[in-house]
């Protein structure tokens, strides 16, 4: 059984990050989870492994939630809403102000959706980016909220290789974008 002490503890040892603004960690299963909230932008990889370190244990699920929004993202009501190693999912709203003249989502906003997408889970893995190269391939109009979820397909010194599909709320296929990110 897992005692409240040892969560307690368990919490106060991830406060100590200088980066991480929240913790809370609950009883999931057999095991435990820790949800963390960032005060800035940080590298997922260097919180996972500074906690690591820190608790001495590998076996406590830790997932990162909230990060600091960048205007553009604000101005496409662009949100996360589910961030994993090398998995992210964000949503964009259907709003008449990013629709061309037949009512259809201009392309470039999807375009900005699937980029951001992308950039920002490298950032959250490795720290830093701005992207070298995207392609995007359109398959139907959109003419409703978005949802788009983006991977890391592979790492080869500081590039990324990614991937995003873009789905209508109807989950049909929008558009599917790849793209070389850098990590500076």
């Amino acid at each position: 059984m897992i005692k409240a002490q040892k969560i307690d503890e368990i919490e106060s040892i991830i406060l100590r990050h200088p980066k991480v603004a929240q913790v809370k960690v609950i009883k999931e299963g057999n095991g435990l989870k820790a949800t963390l909230s960032l005060k800035e932008s940080a590298a997922f990889k260097e919180i996972i492994d500074w906690c690591y370190e820190k608790l001495g244990r590998r076996d406590i699920p830790i997932e990162i939630k909230g990060r600091p929004y960048a205007l553009y993202e604000l101005l496409l009501g662009i949100k996360e809403i589910n961030i994993q190693k090398d998995y992210i999912s964000m949503t964009m709203p259907y709003r008449k102000e990013i629709t061309n003249i037949h009512g259809i989502i201009h392309g470039g906003a999807i375009s900005s959706l699937a980029d951001n997408a992308m950039a920002v889970l490298v950032t959250i893995n490795y720290g830093p980016c701005y992207t070298k190269k995207i392609e995007i391939e359109f398959f139907e109009p959109a003419k409703s909220d978005l949802l788009v979820e983006a991977k890391i397909i592979k790492k080869k010194l500081n590039l990324c290789i990614c991937e995003a599909d873009i789905r209508d709320k109807e989950g049909r296929l929008i558009a599917k974008a790849s793209a070389k990110i850098l990590v500076r």
